[in-house]
C-alpha cells in the first residue's frame, strides 16, 4: 500500500495526471457551455470534440449562423466522396441528424454505443430493409432530422464532376436509391441539398479522419417533392424525385454556381 502511494504522489506521475484531469474538466466545461438546446451531456462532448477534429485536422469552420432550421423535420441529402463525410456535415449544425448507416458500421462491437446514442439508422446495403424505412419515417413525424447519401457507398471523385452534368445524370439514373425520395414523398418533409467538397477521398474510413484535408460543406436551397398522386408513389415519381435530389446537391456545388453566373 505504501509502495502505491508512493508511485501515485511521484512528481513523474503526479503532475502528468493532474494536467491530463484539468484540460479533461476545461474541455469538458467548454462542450457544456456550447451545447445545443437538446444536448445531453454526452453528446455535447462528443460533439465538441468534432469540432476541433475537423477544424484542426481538416481545416473546417462552423458558419456563424446554422444552416438548419432550429424546430421541424428534414431529409439532409448529400454526395458522399468519404468516411468523414457525417461528423463533417454534423460539425455544421446544431440539429441531431440521424444518419442511415451501413449495418455491417453500425455492429462494429466498440463503435455500437456510441451510434445508439446519437441515434443512428442500421440498413441493409441491398435497400430492402422495411425497418429502417419505418424508424426513418417515424423520426421524420417526431420533427427529426434524417440524413441520407442518395448514392449509397463512397464515390471516387475521380469519376464525376459537380460540374458534369451528363455523368452525374447518368448515375442518378443508373446508381442513385430512391430512400430519400421515398420519405420525402410519404411524408412532405422539406429536403436540405448539402455539396461535401475536399474531404479526404479514400475507401478507409479511418484513413479519412485523420488525413489532413481542406473540406467544405455547402448547403443548398430546401425544397420539398409534389405529394404523390397515390398513397404510395409510383415508379415513376420516385425517379423523378431522385433526379430532382441529385440536382439539387450537384447545384448546391460552388463549381454550378459559379457556372451559372459565367456567361455561354
Amino acid at each position: 500500500m505504501d509502495a502505491l502511494i508512493e508511485f501515485l504522489t511521484h512528481p513523474w506521475f503526479l503532475y502528468p495526471a493532474i494536467t491530463v484531469i484539468s484540460v479533461s474538466l476545461i474541455a469538458v466545461l467548454s462542450a457544456w457551455k456550447s451545447r445545443a438546446p437538446d444536448d445531453t451531456l454526452f453528446l455535447a462532448c462528443l460533439r465538441w470534440v468534432n469540432k476541433q477534429h475537423v477544424r484542426w485536422i481538416h481545416s473546417l469552420e462552423r458558419p456563424q449562423q446554422d444552416p438548419l432550421p432550429a424546430t421541424g423535420s428534414g431529409i439532409l441529402v448529400a454526395n458522399h466522396r468519404s468516411g468523414l463525410d457525417p461528423t463533417a456535415i454534423l460539425s455544421q449544425t446544431n440539429r441531431v441528424i440521424r444518419f442511415l448507416i451501413a449495418k455491417e458500421y453500425y455492429e462494429i462491437f466498440f463503435l455500437k454505443p456510441i451510434f445508439t446514442r446519437i441515434r443512428l439508422i442500421p440498413v441493409n446495403r441491398n435497400g430492402n430493409d422495411l425497418s429502417a424505412v419505418k424508424q426513418s419515417l417515424k423520426a421524420l413525424k417526431n420533427d427529426e432530422f434524417i440524413g441520407l447519401f442518395p448514392s449509397g457507398g463512397i464515390q471516387d471523385a475521380s469519376e464525376s464532376s459537380a460540374g458534369d452534368t451528363e455523368s452525374n445524370d447518368s448515375q442518378t439514373e443508373d446508381e442513385m436509391k430512391h430512400g430519400a425520395a421515398l420519405l420525402a414523398l410519404k411524408t412532405g418533409a422539406p429536403i436540405y441539398p448539402v455539396y461535401v467538397e475536399g474531404t479526404p477521398n479514400f475507401g478507409s474510413v479511418l484513413l479519412a479522419f485523420f488525413f489532413p484535408s481542406k473540406s467544405r460543406i455547402h448547403f443548398g436551397k430546401p425544397f420539398t417533392l409534389p405529394q404523390p398522386q397515390a398513397k404510395a408513389p409510383s415508379k415513376e415519381e420516385l425517379e423523378q424525385g431522385t433526379i430532382k435530389i441529385q440536382r439539387a446537391i450537384r447545384e448546391a456545388s460552388p463549381q454550378e454556381a459559379t457556372a451559372k453566373l459565367s456567361p455561354a
